[in-house]
């Protein structure tokens, strides 16, 4: 080979090397820019995936925080449940106690035997009643209400049993009330606890004495089957 085709033939090959070369660079210089696309995409859905991530994160966090807030919740929940639970259960208790009471007070109320008022056809006169107590005071003046009572019973038991038909009839039978003879005298003068228990007895019957008992002194004089209040034998 002449020394010229030596010379061209060493051009035409650095020629091809350096185009070689450059075609080498070309391609790398893709394959560059193509990774460095591929890794921003590569990125870019990293990224999005971790904003995904955390919204899940936040969401599971806020549910977790809500689930807690119920657990909180049912707890309190149940702690009331409880507490109803057992006030319902101390009514039923208080309600089986009332409805005992009420069945005892029932059958009590069933083994009373309601007295009517005998007396209710006994009806006196303004002037009849200022007598009754005027006797009342001379009688019993120092007696407690319970052993004046018992002297008005005495008196209207006569009217029941046919003495008489008035109280001052009663009162004025022979040989009765032999303190008749003072009631004009200034101490036979009632006072309200006098009048008050006339109207005790005439309101509410005979309380202290059986209907039959028609005698009283200040010792066991008439009758039979005496009863002793205070200062007076009761008789009938």
């Amino acid at each position: 080979m002449t020394e010229k085709k030596k010379k061209i033939w060493q051009i035409v090959t650095t020629i091809v090397v350096f185009l070689l070369i450059g075609l080498v660079l070309c391609v790398l210089s893709w394959s560059n820019k193509t990774k460095t696309n591929v890794i921003k995409n590569y990125n870019k859905d990293i990224e999005q995936l971790q904003q995904k991530s955390n919204a899940l994160n936040n969401t599971l966090n806020s549910t977790l925080a809500e689930l807690e807030q119920k657990k909180i919740e049912i707890k309190i929940l149940s702690e009331e449940n409880e507490s109803l639970t057992k006030e319902i259960e101390e009514l039923r208790e208080e309600n089986a106690r009332l409805t005992l009471a009420a069945d005892t007070l029932q059958e009590e109320m069933e083994d009373i035997v309601v007295v009517e008022n005998n007396y209710s056809i006994i009806s006196m006169t303004d002037d009849e009643r200022d007598l009754l107590a005027k006797i009342l005071a001379l009688e019993a003046g120092d007696q407690s209400d319970v052993g004046q009572r018992a002297v008005v019973e005495v008196i209207f038991n006569r009217i029941m049993t046919g003495w008489a038909d008035t109280v001052e009839k009663v009162i004025y039978q022979k040989g009765q009330f032999s303190t008749v003879a003072y009631l004009k005298k200034p101490y036979a003068v009632p006072d309200d606890k006098e009048y008050a228990n006339i109207d005790y007895v005439l309101e509410h019957g005979s309380t202290i004495l059986p209907s039959d008992y028609v005698y009283f002194a200040t010792y066991k004089a008439n009758g039979k089957d005496f009863i002793t209040i205070e200062d007076h034998y009761f008789a009938r």
